[in-house]
């Protein structure tokens, strides 16, 4: 290694990468809740339906239904609940960014993000009939998450913490793919 990783002791670097790849599993974990909280608005969504088809006045039936899912199904929770794991990605693939083997994962994962933020704060009666095509944006964005492969470089390795690798890369990446099972 160079004068900047000479300084770098071996069980620095191999810290440096593990922190990489622990950042990838959490977000693994992440979009794993988020297929999960997607799950819950299917049932919502069900039980909505049958709300509003029992009930013979549509107004009437709005109210029940907007009650019902924000009060009875705890649609607020899940949302806040899945902003948070939204949050935690996108925070995580930001740090992976220099290391992803294909960053336009990353960029459009902050685009679903927004469709999803701006789905979320409609009015209650209009989220209520949106909601199968919410669940289906919030699996969208998760089954996206999952594609962040890391693919460290010497370059991203520079770029992100400063420091250069010499001759000893061949070593460092032979580590990198048996410490790792997505590279």
């Amino acid at each position: 290694m160079s004068n900047n990783a000479a300084n770098t002791d071996d069980a620095s670097f191999c810290s440096l990468i593990s922190r990489l790849y622990k950042r990838r599993d959490s977000i693994l974990e992440s979009s794993n809740r988020i297929t999960e909280y997607a799950n819950r608005i299917d049932g919502v969504e069900n039980n909505i339906s049958s709300i509003i088809n029992d009930e013979k006045n549509l107004e009437v039936a709005m109210r029940n239904a907007i009650k019902a899912a924000f009060d009875d199904f705890g649609l607020g929770n899940i949302f806040t609940e899945t902003q948070k794991e939204i949050n935690s990605i996108l925070s995580s693939s930001n740090e992976l960014y220099p290391h992803l083997e294909n960053r336009s994962v990353a960029d459009s994962l902050n685009l679903t993000s927004h469709l999803l933020v701006l789905e979320t704060s409609l009015p209650a009666r209009v989220l209520v009939f949106k909601l199968v095509e919410i669940a289906l944006h919030m699996r969208l964005f998760a089954q996206s998450a999952t594609k962040l492969r890391l693919k460290p470089s010497k370059k991203s390795m520079k770029q992100a913490f400063g420091i250069e690798i010499g001759l000893e890369w061949a070593k460092i990446k032979a580590y990198i793919e048996r410490s790792s099972s997505n590279y």
